[in-house]
Parts: C-alpha cells; structure tokens; sequence
C-alpha cells in the first residue's frame, strides 16, 4: 500500500510538471527575441557622436588575465561591429552596466558590459563582457 501511495504521488507530480512545462513552452517566444528585449529597453535613436561621447571609457584593448586580447573597441566599433545603441543601465562611481548593440550586415548583437574600478583613482578597470571572464587594459598587471 505504502508502494502505491509513492507511485501515486510521483506520477501526480510529473504530470503536473509536464503540464506546466507545456504552457512554458507554449509562452515563450524564440530566445533572441527574449534577450533583446530584456537588454535593450525603450529604446531612442542615437547619433554617432552620442554613442562615441559613450564609449570614449572603453577605447582601447582588453585581455583576460592570460594576457589574451578578447576585444577590441575602436570609436564607434567593438571587434570592428558597429555600435548602433548604447545604454548607461546603471551606472554608479566604482561599477555599471552598460548595454550596446552592434550591427554588421543585418546581423543584431547585444553586449552586456559591467565595469567596476578596482582602485581609488579609477583608473584600474575591469569589465565583464556578456558574463564572461574579467577583462583589463593592461594584462601583465596580473602578477
């Protein structure tokens, strides 16, 4: 009888699940559709000169701590992909978010960007681009 009842119970529960992940599925909308409306909010037109203003902070090359350079931000271009919007999510005097979006032949990308300064002047930064690992200008730093 204790058997039955665990069966029972385990069966019921299953079948909720796959109830619920049916309407899950059923709701969502393909993935990139998600992310891009999750990352870029209300979005206005920017002139070049805005997103340039912008991304003045970020000119330059960044490398992983193994002294690798993962990207490259040349005026209005990260890793030469245009940025056709960039926005200031949050931005506080030792850490922010920033999103930007880049546009190559059709194709729509979005960065996520966090900074953080690691020291008082500001001038050690470290960004995380779109989660990954920490990034820095000048990677022999990295005793």
């Amino acid at each position: 009888m204790k058997k039955l009842c665990v069966l029972m119970g385990a069966l019921f529960a299953l079948s909720v699940h796959g109830v619920v992940t049916a309407a899950d599925a059923e709701m969502r909308q393909p993935e990139q559709d998600v992310q891009q409306e999750a990352l870029m909010p209300a979005e206005r037109v920017q002139s070049a000169d805005e997103i340039a203003v912008q991304m003045a902070w970020m000119q330059g090359e960044w490398y992983n701590e193994d002294g690798t350079k993962c990207l490259e931000v040349l005026g209005n271009a990260i890793n030469g992909q245009e940025v056709v919007s960039y926005n200031a999510l949050a931005d506080g005097p030792g850490m922010g978010l920033h999103v930007l979006r880049t546009a190559t032949d059709g194709e729509i990308q979005d960065w996520s960007i966090e900074f953080e300064h690691r020291d008082d002047s500001g001038q050690e930064i470290f960004i995380r681009v779109n989660d990954g690992e920490p990034l820095q200008r000048d990677w022999s730093q990295n005793g």
